[in-house]
């Protein structure tokens, strides 16, 4: 098991832009920017914990924590705890990002692997936002 926290103000992964004309299609430089970070950071954890990566066929988990500043106009009572969010952005989409992050830091040999993905949207105190990550090999049973 793996747990590791980047911190970082997550960032959504939209649905792939095409250029106009004929040009080839893009995705915005912060999400680039973001799903290297994640990368890198995976990497780093990944050394840290004597991860391998898992052969092909081996079930992946995964549960992802997105932790985001409360908004200033939030009850002071609020600031001071996390609570779950829910405004934009959309969990799917945090989740595409992280996971294509993780995938890029090859922890695993293919993204079909991941079996079970758990996410969570929370506001946090301003200070404390970012991804908490944890990756395990699962048993093949169900639970």
């Amino acid at each position: 098991m793996m747990h590791f926290f980047v911190d970082v103000i997550p960032v959504p992964k939209q649905s792939f832009r095409i250029g106009g004309r004929g040009r080839l299609g893009f995705q915005p430089k912060r999400l680039t920017v973001y799903e290297k970070t994640i990368a890198q950071a995976a990497r780093e954890a990944a050394l840290d914990h004597d991860w391998k990566t898992a052969r092909a066929g081996v079930p992946i988990g995964v549960r992802i924590s997105f932790i985001f500043p409360h908004p200033k106009a939030a009850k002071k009572s609020l600031r001071d705890q996390r609570v779950f969010r829910t405004k934009r952005p959309d969990i799917d989409n945090l989740q595409k990002a992280v996971l294509d992050g993780l995938s890029r830091a090859n922890l695993w040999e293919d993204d079909q692997q991941v079996s079970t993905v758990r996410a969570f949207k929370f506001d946090g105190p301003r200070g404390s936002e970012g991804v908490e990550i944890r990756v395990e090999v699962r048993d093949d049973r169900m639970e």
